[in-house]
């Protein structure tokens, strides 16, 4: 799940929140808060891959 971090400290970054796993799996059995990027706008560039022709 990805949220926009609208908070004053926060500035318009976007973190995800990545659920935690039966501990039957034997992997992380905690949930997890990762940044995922600075600002909406780097978020966004991240997703277009640009294509050697520049477009």
């Amino acid at each position: 799940m990805l949220y926009l971090d609208l908070t004053s400290s926060g500035g318009g970054r976007v973190v995800g929140y990545f659920e935690a796993k039966p501990a039957w799996t034997g992997r992380n059995t905690e949930g997890t808060w990762l940044d995922v990027a600075d600002s909406f706008a780097g978020y966004l560039e991240a997703l277009v891959e640009e294509s050697p022709e520049g477009g």
